[in-house]
Order: structure tokens, then sequence, then C-alpha cells
């Protein structure tokens, strides 16, 4: 658990500051002032963790989002109404309205994904965030390319003769790749 963790930390460190002042290295006044210091990261943590352990209740998230949802099809009618003030035309009016309306949904719109993203970023159902397959396909590609040279031998090393002369293991069971060639399946 972190929680435990986190607190036999404080707790250990506390226990070091007591014995460092018992042997002299730190004043009585310097030992607590780093008990407060101490006691006020463990309440600080305390509050974190409780904050944590109760996450924003769904129907606030969708309130938020229905609202969002309202003031970006309402801003078209205030924005519209600012640009009659100083345009004449109607066409620059609509232009420049449907122009600053769809600027403001996405951006609007981008705040409330990044939201909801960012609310749980450790996802393991949606991989979402990062190709991790595909990176892990581009580095066993690539470091196929790197280990299938031979190895040197090293100099004055009794395994010397154990080596493969030809590379890739030492079971032959992988055959080195060739420059631009793919890894064998």
């Amino acid at each position: 658990r972190p929680q435990a963790a986190a607190i036999t930390c404080i707790k250990w460190i506390a226990s070091r500051l007591a014995t460092l002042e018992a042997l002299g290295y730190i004043s009585p006044l310097q030992l607590h002032e780093t008990n407060d210091g101490l006691e006020a990261l463990a309440s600080a943590f305390a509050r974190l963790a409780t904050i944590q352990q109760f996450p924003t209740p769904l129907p606030i998230r969708q309130l938020c989002s229905l609202l969002t949802i309202v003031y970006v099809y309402s801003a078209p009618l205030a924005l519209s109404s600012e640009f009659a003030q100083f345009l004449t035309q109607f066409s620059s009016i609509l232009l420049r309205t449907m122009l600053a309306s769809t600027l403001l949904a996405l951006a609007f719109f981008g705040i409330n994904q990044t939201a909801a993203v960012l609310e749980q970023p450790l996802n393991y159902f949606e991989q979402r965030l990062l190709p991790i397959d595909r990176i892990a396909r581009e580095l066993d590609h690539e470091l196929y390319g790197i280990f299938s040279e031979p190895i040197p031998p090293l100099v004055g090393s009794a395994d010397a003769e154990l080596l493969p002369s030809a590379g890739g293991r030492r079971d032959g069971a992988d055959p080195p790749l060739q420059p631009g060639g793919d890894p064998p399946v």
C-alpha cells in the first residue's frame, strides 16, 4: 500500500532525526523544526490521500459537460451581436461569428476531453495514450539489427572460444539479420 509506505518513510526519517539529535549532530531546536515540517508533510499527505479516495461525483462531471455544451452553443448569439456593433455587412458578421464560434468550440471541447483523459491517466483498459505495440515492434526490430552483428571476443578471456564466430545466438536458433532485412518471424 502506498499510504503505509509513505507514512513509514516519514516515521523512519523522524526516528533518524531523533538519533542524530541524540548523537549531537543536530540541536534540539533543529529537531523540533524538522519534526514540525514532517508533521505538516504527513497531514498534507493524509489530505491528498483523502482527495484521491473520493473522486469527483458523476453528476458534477455531467453538469460541467452540460454547461460547456450550453455555453458553446449560446456563445454565437453574443458574438454576433458584438460583431454587429462594428461591422455592417451581414456576410462579414456571419463569417467572423462562425470562425470565432468554431475556435471557441474546439477550445472548450478540447479542454473537456483533456480533463477526461487526465482524470484517469493510467487507464489500462483503453490503449489511447501511447501506441505501445508499435513502439515495442520498432524497438524489437532495431535491437535485432544491433545484435545481429558478430560479438568480438574479449582479449584474454577464458570464454573467448565459447563465443560464436558468425554472430547471432550461441545455439544458432536465430540467423543474423541482413542490413535492411526484417527480423525472422
